[in-house]
């Protein structure tokens, strides 16, 4: 998995499906971002999938590499491939972009997970659909869970965490109270108790501790930000 933040072009570039500011508005096969990032990650590029990354839980089977990409599959979150040489994409500021990996069926799974898809469980369905869809063992697989807001920054609405409470009674411990008074919710953490329910091992989990809203020096941050950040594009491609 490769994290792309372009900082030397952070002042002026911003990439992502949605994104519009005053500097770039995607998708747009031409922009300096995108004509850099094909030049580093050639292989990537020539076969680059995203979803359109609604804040949803549609998954998507990509049977085949791309004859023009980017390509991008409207209304989709979650992304699952087992062609050779096709890249998947996920756009994030602040969400958490997740992999999963099966080194037996050769199955690459990738998904958007911010808190509207962690709440409809889009991680438990990425494993599944992959079972499914490829014959995939989840104590064979493997996931990265990539940089995100980290729970001492995430404030929620009470309503939000007893939702939370309710839906996922193991998500009590990712939940706890600010300076503020109001709850917080360590999102990878809950993420990742939700991929060991899909029955993927503990030690096959690899969770970064960066957290976006912190790290203004090397992330985008949507919360810390706003409307006109930029988006991180995190690829994994399928060799």
């Amino acid at each position: 998995m490769i994290n792309l933040t372009p900082l030397e072009f952070k002042d002026r570039l911003f990439i992502g499906v949605n994104v519009k500011s005053e500097h770039v508005s995607l998708p747009h096969r031409d922009t300096p971002l995108l004509n850099q990032a094909q030049k580093i990650f050639p292989v990537a590029f020539s076969s680059l999938i995203v979803g359109e990354q609604i804040h949803q839980t549609r998954i998507e089977c990509v049977g085949t590499v791309p004859a023009s990409p980017p390509t991008i599959l409207p209304g989709t979150d979650g992304l699952i491939t087992a062609v050779p040489g096709t890249a998947l994409g996920i756009f994030t500021a602040d969400c958490t972009a997740v992999m999963v990996y099966d080194p037996t069926t050769l199955c690459l799974g990738m998904a958007h997970a911010g808190w509207r898809g962690t709440y409809e469980n889009i991680l438990e369905k990425l494993v599944t659909t992959m079972i499914t869809a490829h014959g995939v063992q989840p104590t064979d697989c493997h996931a990265v869970l990539g940089p995100a807001i980290g729970g001492s920054c995430y404030e929620i609405s009470e309503a939000l965490a007893e939702m939370f409470r309710i839906r996922f009674p193991f998500s009590k411990p990712f939940l706890s109270s600010a300076p503020s008074g109001k709850p917080r919710l360590d999102l990878r953490g809950l993420q990742r108790a939700q991929l060991i329910n899909a029955r993927i091992p503990d030690d096959h989990i690899t969770m970064s501790s960066d957290c976006t809203h912190c790290r203004a020096d090397l992330y985008y941050s949507y919360r810390r930000d706003g409307t006109l950040t930029g988006r991180h594009l995190t690829l994994a491609v399928l060799l």
